[in-house]
């Protein structure tokens, strides 16, 4: 069997799964890189991965893109990470096996045209063998509510690299006294390190000083240094730029607890599985992607609610004052990532699974934990604070707006027709009946592929967006002095022309529709 990892960079996120995937399958296995690292990423710390004979970049020389094409096509399964469909649609065409990798769908609720953008990417490929690997607990509800994958979306995630330890001597390296927190990460809004500051506050004032150590950067940061200070917590926290994948790990090896504060916007959180295999206890956010999936509540750490920071306290508080629970919970912790989700688990259940497919069973439920079938309410669709309609309240604001606007049009027509009598209303009407025929020539039918071309190269939007527009006016001005001309040439009086240049006005406003299908 001959396997295709595609995505944007090889990672030490995901260099664990390929080497594993290469360590089963040897020359059958190929991992496309698309893009080189992004700048972001290395100012976290992260390094390009060095080269492995497995690994392809295709921004390196076109023979090379060329190579990546044809495996793409003709590999017996392909894995499809970060990256467009064009990579993927001809095999689909084919029916041959593909899987898409990808962490949930609507991280900040569902947005307008969502269900169109689903039908595009996924549903219409619903007859062919194409799968999802869920990098998220939230994945396959978000897939389920715009009905795509059902019973083809699998529990996932990524596997950063589990090192193994003495576990007793792992668990000795740690404050005996159990106040040593850790928090790692980008300082952004949606993954709220000033809760963690806070939470120190709070503990300080309860009599639980602790030492909680910030590994990462971001734009958060002058705001945690004066909040830092404002709450006089120079001695409790330590704030430290970005460090290397390594260094980060032997700041978890030595902490006690790992706070976990992001919201639904954590697609999956790779530090959870780096923190656990160090044998921390974790305190979690719920909405954390990953957090379904590795912790079992106060089993092998704990989950909070996100946002609540009396939750956060008081299951931080917890472990602080039952030290054996959290020595018992980190040693439990590693035992979930040695045992089960690490990298050479889940490539040996993935080639499984991908044999079961190949052999004829298109939905195969084989195991609990990676690759097992995703669970359609594994929690809240969208975030709690963003509330969704119900299909019968948006057809009812449709269906109203729709009737205000006939009722007004109603109106208007009425006091049209009193106005200006029977002949002078006639040749309005008239000029309105010739502009609505010509209306088709004036769009070109662009709506129908400028969508699909939005959606596919949303990078070259600006270009296509500017080429619809300028095709329209074209067609609209051509369509407007033809339709001028012929009036003039046979209508008797001066009215009908005027009024049905200023009715022809209106067709030259057309050309800017093109802007909402990009909305």
């Amino acid at each position: 069997m001959t396997l295709t990892f595609i995505t944007n960079s090889l990672t030490h996120h995901t260099a664990p799964l390929a080497d594993a995937l290469s360590g089963w399958l040897g020359t059958d296995f190929h991992f496309v890189e698309t893009k080189p690292l992004r700048q972001e990423r290395i100012q976290l710390g992260w390094q390009q991965e060095p080269d492995r004979p497995y690994l392809l970049r295709t921004y390196e020389c076109p023979e090379t893109a060329a190579r990546c094409r044809r495996l793409a096509l003709n590999s017996d399964v392909v894995l499809l990470g970060s990256g467009p469909d064009r990579w993927i649609l001809p095999r689909l065409h084919q029916h041959r096996l593909t899987f898409r990798y990808a962490e949930r769908w609507y991280k900040t609720g569902v947005p307008p045209g969502a269900q169109a953008r689903a039908w595009l990417h996924h549903g219409r490929f619903r007859h062919a063998p194409l799968y999802l690997l869920c990098a998220s607990a939230y994945a396959a509800a978000d897939a389920a509510l715009a009905g795509c994958y059902p019973g083809r979306a699998y529990r996932f995630g990524y596997f950063p690299e589990v090192k193994y330890h003495n576990k007793s001597a792992l668990l000795a390296q740690k404050d005996p006294n159990g106040r040593r927190l850790l928090w790692a990460g980008r300082f952004l809004p949606w993954k709220h390190p000033l809760d963690a500051i806070t939470l120190a506050e709070q503990l300080h004032g309860a009599g639980l000083p602790v030492h909680l150590t910030f590994l990462g950067s971001g734009p958060e940061r002058p705001t945690m240094e004066r909040e830092m200070l404002r709450l006089h917590l120079e001695q409790q926290i330590r704030i430290l730029g970005p460090l290397p994948p390594e260094a980060v790990r032997l700041e978890m090896e030595q902490a006690n607890l790992f706070l976990l504060t992001s919201d639904f916007q954590e697609g999956w959180g790779a530090v959870l599985n780096e923190a656990m295999s160090s044998a921390c206890a974790v305190v979690s956010s719920h909405a954390v992607g990953a957090a379904p999936s590795l912790l079992r509540h106060r089993e092998n750490g704990c989950l909070y609610q996100s946002g609540n920071l009396d939750d956060l306290t008081r299951q931080v508080t917890f472990l602080l004052t039952h030290p054996e629970e959290q020595r018992r919970m980190g040693a439990a912790a590693y035992d979930t990532m040695t045992r089960l989700w690490n990298p050479e688990v889940a490539a040996e259940r993935l080639l499984t699974l991908c044999r079961c497919i190949l052999a004829g069973n298109p939905r195969p439920k084989l195991f609990r934990g990676p690759l097992q079938p995703g669970s359609h309410s594994a929690g809240p669709v969208v975030p709690m604070s963003i509330s969704r309609c119900t299909p019968a309240a948006n057809a009812s604001w449709i269906i109203g707006g729709k009737v205000c606007l006939a009722l007004i049009h109603l109106g208007v027509s009425m006091c049209a027709a009193r106005l200006l009598g029977t002949e002078g209303f006639g040749e309005i009407q008239y000029a309105a009946a010739i502009s609505g025929l010509l209306l088709p020539l004036c769009t070109l039918g662009l709506h129908d592929v400028l969508v699909p071309e939005l959606v596919r190269c949303p990078k070259n939007s600006g270009a296509a967006l500017g080429t619809a527009i300028g095709m329209r006016l074209a067609a609209s001005l051509g369509v407007l002095a033809a339709w001028y001309l012929l009036l003039c040439l046979g209508a008797s009086g001066v009215a009908v022309p005027s009024v049905a240049l200023l009715y022809g006005i209106s067709l030259i406003f057309q050309a800017a529709e093109p802007l909402a299908d990009w909305f």
